[in-house]
């Protein structure tokens, strides 16, 4: 068998030219029932045009014009490297952390990086910022009283 388009030869299993791309045969149309559980695309179209004998063209309707707003980010006036106290104990390390004008537990952000620990707490335009060594410890316990935040590592 051979291609109608560049007269390439075919063998009888293959669906497409491998040299033009041309269908060998007649496409399956796709059965309904996997049609009812497709979710049609909201906020745009996607338009492809197939011309033979050329590359095909794209046509992006309406999803490329749409503007995603952002939220604006919080800046800071003052990022302030709180004082901070370790202790040895026999429960552990704790590491004590003074960040005034933080009212509540949710106002601070702990990320652990690598062998570290960053403590980010906001207060109005204030951001504290810390960054403890953790040499292969574990948080055991946090809390926070006071304005302290208390760490308790082993």
């Amino acid at each position: 068998m051979n291609c109608k388009r560049c007269n390439e030869e075919l063998r009888d299993d293959w669906n497409y030219c491998p040299k033009c791309g041309e269908r060998t045969r007649p496409m399956n149309p796709m059965p309904m029932p996997l049609m009812a559980n497709v979710t049609p695309f909201r906020g745009g179209a996607i338009k492809i045009n197939i011309v033979r004998n050329s590359s095909p063209n794209f046509q992006n309707q309406g999803v490329a014009n749409q503007r995603i707003e952002e939220a604006p980010m919080k800046t800071y006036s003052e990022v302030i490297e709180p004082e901070s106290e370790l202790v040895q104990d026999k429960e552990g390390v704790k590491v004590q952390i003074k960040l005034p004008g933080v009212k509540k537990i949710d106002d601070i952000i702990l990320k652990k990086v690598g062998e570290s620990l960053e403590v980010n707490a906001y207060t109005g335009d204030k951001r504290y910022f810390k960054i403890v060594n953790l040499e292969k410890l574990n948080i055991l316990k946090k809390e926070f009283t006071s304005e302290v935040l208390t760490l308790l590592l082993g």
